[in-house]
């Protein structure tokens, strides 16, 4: 008898603990689903008062204050390439005597950071292909520093709710340091600065919300904070612009 009744209350405590796993995934699908309306919400309000700033004379109006400007974001600075020693506008040649124009080569860097498909076939195997995830190392979301030497990252082990939960092995990821080392070797003076600018650029266009890939996209730029523009400054002009009249 006294077996019985500890099975039974075994079997309430299991039952107990599943309706409270049940209950706390419950409250926790709930929470993640106010977050991402939230999230919606902002993102939301965000793409209004970037049309509604881009209105009329709105732009011009954000210029006049001397603070905000539209621009893009995530286009490589060729003046800041060119002051690295970079002659753009000149033809360069390959180990084997064929002509490469370095504006060509920057092309393909530029196609690489907004995620547009490079044409590396327009250029000689003797200049590396750039792609950011090899040449910088990330952390959070950021690139953060330059890999230098070849680097192989580990795959890891996933369970994938499709298999039943079953755990999939991933790849081992191979980053290639061709494209740093070729730039340190072009440019032993200019290339700290080169790949620096390089990176900013990469970071730029991941933090932008308007990044659409495939293309450079437009900002609302504050030039006293060197950042893009706050929703609450945003919200504040709209106010200003719609209290003087004209188009917001």
């Amino acid at each position: 008898r006294e077996a019985e009744d500890k099975a039974a209350e075994a079997k309430k405590a299991a039952a107990a603990a599943k309706t409270a796993a049940e209950n706390q995934s419950s409250v926790e699908k709930t929470t993640l689903e106010g977050m991402a309306s939230e999230m919606q919400l902002l993102e939301d309000g965000v793409s209004f008062a970037d049309k509604e700033l881009r209105r009329g004379d709105n732009p011009e109006r954000l210029e006049r204050t001397g603070k905000f400007v539209d621009r893009k974001v995530g286009e490589l600075d060729l003046d800041v390439l060119k002051k690295c020693g970079m002659k753009l506008k000149m033809t360069d040649y390959d180990a084997h005597g064929n002509p490469v124009h370095l504006d060509l080569w920057v092309a393909n860097w530029q196609c690489a950071i907004s995620g547009a498909e490079p044409a590396y076939y327009d250029l000689p195997s003797t200049y590396p292909a750039f792609k950011p995830s090899d040449a910088f190392r990330s952390f959070q979301g950021k690139f953060v520093t330059v890999r230098e030497e070849d680097e192989v990252i580990p795959g890891r082990s996933l369970r994938m709710p499709g298999l039943g939960g079953r755990a999939v092995q991933t790849p081992d990821t191979v980053c290639s340091a061709a494209f740093v080392k070729d730039i340190r070797r072009r440019y032993p003076k200019g290339a700290d600065r080169i790949l620096r600018h390089i990176m900013t650029t990469c970071n730029l266009i991941r933090d932008c919300k308007a990044a659409s890939g495939y293309s450079i996209p437009r900002v609302l730029w504050d030039t006293e904070r060197d950042a893009p523009m706050r929703l609450e400054d945003k919200i504040r002009y709209l106010i200003e612009f719609s209290r003087a009249g004209g188009s917001a």
